[in-house]
């Protein structure tokens, strides 16, 4: 097994997005920002979206991210304009599935040629991803490619196929292959393997997940147990654990993120008081089937990518256009 890359922290559970920006210089100034953002930060994540010249950001809450946009505010003469903060949906497989990857071009000067097949397998929540190499025969892929199939992977699960939302738990395993004396590269093989996992995500049962928060309070009304109960399931929310305590009670919930501020709320009208009320990342879990289609219908990654911005100024240009 080659070294873990756990690409999207499990953590990671809000999206933000930047608005328009009005000149090429403005945009030059953000993502040269955002890159030396995304060396100082392994929290963060940037997403561009051409079609509407929107900036994502995605990391591990609201005060993370509002942190991030001064940051950059101090760093440039800009007004940032953000986005209300959005739910990072993510998806998953939930049962194991090949998949063939072929890159192959023959041309009279140039030959291309990577070959490789992938064994995906759903991982436990939070399990991340995980790259497993079973080829120990340097005729069927030289070792030195292996690593570019899993470089070609990371790239790859950044954006899955129902809603476009980062792929994570699974565990890939590269277990047949071929190669090219004279045309096989690197480059190739990251194809290969992009090729193969998108033949993948469109092919198997993928499932979204949503972020679950747990919620801890303490408020006082003795006689509102009943309205607290219900408070909880209709947001959705499990594993409650509600004790009395003195003229009130206190407890704590699993509760969607998506429902967080409406369950906040509730609390509100049923205490009197609420005299705690702490939140802090629990796990992902499935979205129930009947959110399905909506959360897939709003996703704003459906024409977004995950952007390293290596290559900046092709980043510019492309998202500005000329």
């Amino acid at each position: 097994m080659l070294s873990d890359t756990n690409l999207f922290a499990p953590y990671m559970a809000l999206t933000l997005s930047l608005g328009h920006l009005r000149t090429k210089d403005e945009v030059r100034n953000v993502f040269l920002a955002l890159k030396s953002g995304l060396d100082e930060d392994p929290r963060l994540l940037v997403f561009t979206k051409d079609e509407t010249k929107q900036i994502i950001l995605a990391g591990a809450g609201k005060q993370h991210l509002a942190d991030t946009v001064r940051r950059l505010t101090d760093r440039l003469d800009v007004e940032l304009k953000a986005e209300a903060p959005q739910v990072l949906y993510k998806e998953t497989f939930v049962r194991p599935f090949e998949a063939e990857g072929r890159f192959i071009r023959q041309s009279s000067s140039l030959g291309r040629y990577g070959h490789c097949w992938l064994r995906f397998e759903p991982l436990p929540r939070g399990g991340g991803f995980e790259f497993v190499n079973q080829i120990q025969d340097e005729e069927m892929i030289p070792l030195q490619f292996v690593p570019f199939v899993k470089k070609g992977l990371e790239r790859s699960m950044t954006q899955g196929y129902a809603g476009g939302f980062p792929v994570v738990d699974f565990r890939a395993t590269l277990f047949k292959g071929s190669y090219h004396a004279t045309d096989s590269s690197a480059m190739c093989y990251m194809v290969a393997a992009t090729i193969g996992f998108k033949q993948a995500i469109k092919q198997a049962d993928l499932i979204i997940l949503e972020p679950f928060m747990q919620v801890a309070f303490e408020g006082t009304s003795s006689d509102q147990l009943p309205l607290l109960i219900e408070a909880i399931r209709s947001s959705r929310g499990r594993s409650e654990n509600l004790q009395p305590n003195g003229g009130g009670w206190r407890g704590s919930a699993d509760v969607p993120l998506k429902e967080l501020d409406n369950f906040s709320n509730d609390l509100n009208c049923i205490f009197k008081e609420v005299q705690k009320l702490e939140v802090q990342f629990a796990y992902y879990d499935q979205v129930p089937d009947h959110q399905v289609e909506s959360i897939v219908r709003n996703s704003i990654f459906k024409d977004a990518y995950c952007d390293p911005l290596d290559y900046l100024d092709q980043t510019i240009d492309s998202f500005w256009g000329q």
